[in-house]
């Protein structure tokens, strides 16, 4: 309800400010946000994620019972049965019950497809294929939720499992520079993503969530030494696109610095800050998710961001193989710097506040 009254005001605001002039579907804008207000009910989403898992076990034990694993071919076509049913129901649907049962036949369909074509000794990859492309025919089909999370999620699974399995470690770059474009895209291009055909504004929401998680798979991968890819080199070049997008939400992050000294002041400040965690990849994109989710407001996002960010800077501080004299000189400088930033912002705001 404080969603939607905050966006029954902010129209009035609008609509005052700009005149006669203005138009805008206010009914479709409030119904819209209704729906995202709903979807963002965490009670639902456990209720249905674990619903689902606990009747996709019961479901399992009940074929394993009726020896239907002994039969691969058998497996496949029930499973591709199971998934078209899944899909089906939640379209039809919309109860929370019917819901959970959706989640529960999607994820055993896909569990039951993939055991099924392993049995015909397909190889993995050919297995991580068939898994993406069902992920993504679920992701364009699912109006639910948590089936669009689950979609996201699993196509960022698969590209992770496609770098590694195959020796090619140095695309982890690249994976982390493809969602970090892709989550800057979607957080700044919200009003788009709403203003888009129902189709597609109506996956924003699992889009959005899925994009954060599936940044954090590829930065647990470069911010903790016991779990960096054998042969990662340069891992400073992941570091590149969040540096790059922060520098880029300098300028709107606060109402603006007057004048072209402290613009300048400001970007060099920032690029001070920020050289420590050049070589910290994941110390810098979970900086962005932090920054990017503080600019629209995404509450998700900012709390993942904080959580990731204070654990990816334990873990950097104690997989720095430097003496504690010179690790602390490290966070003195860095915290001065933050400092001297804190002031500048303070002192430009009073200064506006004055004029």
């Amino acid at each position: 309800m404080d969603t939607l009254n905050n966006m029954e005001r902010a129209l009035e605001e609008i609509a005052a400010r700009e005149g006669e002039d203005f138009r805008a579907d206010r009914e479709t804008i409030l119904g819209r946000y209704g729906r995202r207000a709903g979807e963002r009910d965490m009670a639902i989403k456990v209720l249905s994620v674990f619903g689902g898992i606990l009747a996709t076990l019961s479901f399992a034990g009940f074929l394993g019972v009726m020896d239907l694993f002994q039969s691969h071919l058998a497996l496949i076509l029930v499973g591709a049965v199971v998934l078209a049913l899944a899909l089906g129901v939640q379209r039809v649907f919309k109860a929370l019950v019917l819901d959970t049962l959706g989640v529960s036949l999607y994820i055993l369909g896909m569990v039951m497809v993939m055991v099924g074509l392993e049995g015909f000794n397909v190889p993995a990859n050919t297995l991580a294929q068939v898994l993406f492309l069902l992920a993504l025919c679920s992701l364009f089909v699912t109006k639910n939720y948590i089936l669009a999370f689950l979609s996201v999620l699993v196509l960022a699974g698969v590209f992770l499992y496609l770098i590694l399995a195959n020796g090619l470690p140095y695309l982890v770059h690249g994976y982390i520079l493809f969602y970090t474009s892709a989550l800057a895209l979607c957080l700044l291009g919200e009003a788009k993503f709403l203003a888009a055909p129902s189709h597609i504004a109506e996956r924003y929401g699992p889009l959005r969530i899925g994009l954060c998680f599936s940044l954090l798979f590829g930065l647990v991968l470069v911010g903790a030494n016991a779990l960096v890819p054998e042969g990662l080199q340069y891992p400073w070049l992941s570091s590149l696109a969040p540096l790059a997008t922060i520098l880029y939400l300098v300028p709107s992050l606060p109402k603006g610095w007057p004048g072209k000294k402290n613009r300048a002041l400001a970007y060099g400040l920032c690029t001070l800050a920020l050289l420590p965690i050049l070589f910290a990849p994941a110390m810098a994109g979970s900086l962005l998710l932090v920054l990017l989710s503080f600019k629209v407001n995404y509450r998700t996002g900012l709390v993942l961001g904080i959580i990731a960010l204070a654990y990816f800077t334990i873990q950097y501080y104690y997989d720095l193989n430097l003496s504690l004299l010179i690790k602390s000189m490290v966070l003195f400088t860095s915290g001065m710097v933050f400092l001297l930033c804190y002031l500048l912002f303070t002192k430009t705001k009073k200064a506006d506040e004055k004029v």
